[in-house]
């Protein structure tokens, strides 16, 4: 008695669901991957302003005192899902003021003190 395999192949219609999910994939994947200057510093920004917030909400609740980065999250100052890193890697860190409060990344060299370091709200 022979024993059919259960190998028959595949038809062109899930080889086409197959390739278009791969592709749809694919698609995303290097949006992920490939995403352009503007936008890592567009999200730097849009990060920093939200630990910003964060930050001169916290001060309001503490004068005279500026939180760090640390304190911040102990406390649980920062809202759900807000990023302390910036797109680069680096921690912002947060800098206070007499006119209020700032929030500093290195920028994509990870120096602080260069040309590429960005602040929220810029000065």
């Amino acid at each position: 008695m022979h024993r059919r395999s259960s190998a028959r192949g595949i038809s062109r219609v899930e080889a086409l669901a197959v390739g278009g999910a791969v592709l749809v994939a694919g698609l995303f994947g290097a949006r992920l991957v490939v995403s352009s200057p503007g936008d890592a510093a567009a999200r730097a920004h849009d990060d920093a302003a939200t630990v910003a917030l964060a930050a001169s909400t916290w001060r309001a609740e503490h004068p005279g005192e500026c939180p760090t980065l640390g304190v911040l999250e102990r406390d649980g100052a920062l809202p759900k899902g807000a990023r302390a890193h910036d797109p680069w890697g680096g921690r912002f860190r947060v800098a206070c003021s007499s006119s209020g409060v700032s929030v500093i990344s290195a920028g994509p060299d990870g120096k602080a003190g260069t040309g590429d370091d960005l602040r929220e709200p810029p000065q």
